[in-house]
């Protein structure tokens, strides 16, 4: 999927999470951004859905 804004990319980066099964996480995860600061908010935060996810 591809976005222009960062938010975008994250509430569907989530969406996906959220569709999976819980026994497929955590699950690898892979942004292409040309901004290094955007992809590693996107990655820590798609990452902590992740974690909320297992936890829950």
């Amino acid at each position: 999927m591809a976005h222009s804004q960062e938010r975008e990319a994250a509430l569907s980066g989530e969406s996906i999470l959220r569709n999976l099964e819980r026994v497929a996480l955590p699950t690898a995860i892979w942004i292409q951004c040309a901004d290094l600061a955007i992809a590693l908010r996107l990655t820590g935060y798609l990452n902590g859905v992740q974690e909320e996810m297992i936890g829950a």
